[in-house]
């Protein structure tokens, strides 16, 4: 499959790349389906800026990872919760082969742990006075992406819908995280 555009971030990228190379024995449904997709996924304002909806409902989950255990949260975390998991296609999958969901997932795991091993408040302590180590960065990534794969389904009671999303989060994790 289209190893460049998992690899590209950038949306106008992936587009090019969606649109331009099509190999002849590839599977025009699958295809199809990471067109929807990427639909789905991205939108242009007037002005041209790319919005990735996929990374918004993963920022969210983040989010609603930190305050699970609010009592007065809980109805408005669920409701978002449920709400993100939608916007990622996951009370969809009947309509997406399993491994291009998967590869989509996977893509915006990445793109949420590259951004963070570039953010200057991510990886800092005391509002950016200092840096944190390294191996305190990946521990850090290690624990949002434990939040997210494996804890957010248990909250919302949707293990089984967010089963492609919890191996996405684990496998992407593993694979980036070992390099850092």
């Amino acid at each position: 499959m289209f190893e460049e555009y998992y690899r590209e971030p950038e949306p106008a990228k992936r587009k090019k790349i969606l649109d331009a190379y099509v190999p002849e024995d590839f599977d025009q449904e699958k295809l199809e389906q990471m067109k929807r997709l990427f639909e789905i996924r991205y939108s242009v304002d007037k002005n041209g800026v790319w919005a990735d909806c996929f990374v918004r409902s993963f920022l969210e989950l983040r989010m609603i990872a930190e305050n699970m255990e609010s009592v007065f949260a809980s109805r408005r975390n669920k409701k978002m919760g449920t709400a993100a998991l939608e916007r990622l296609c996951l009370n969809r999958q009947e309509e997406f082969a399993e491994d291009v969901l998967y590869r989509e997932l996977c893509h915006v795991t990445a793109v949420y742990i590259s951004a963070c091993t570039r953010d200057k408040n991510y990886t800092s302590f005391i509002w950016g006075l200092g840096k944190i180590s390294d191996k305190k960065t990946v521990g850090k990534i290690r624990y949002d992406m434990q939040k997210v794969g494996e804890d957010i389904p248990k909250y919302l009671n949707a293990e089984e819908a967010c089963r492609i999303l919890s191996r996405a989060v684990k496998d992407t994790a593993e694979k980036m995280l070992e390099d850092l």
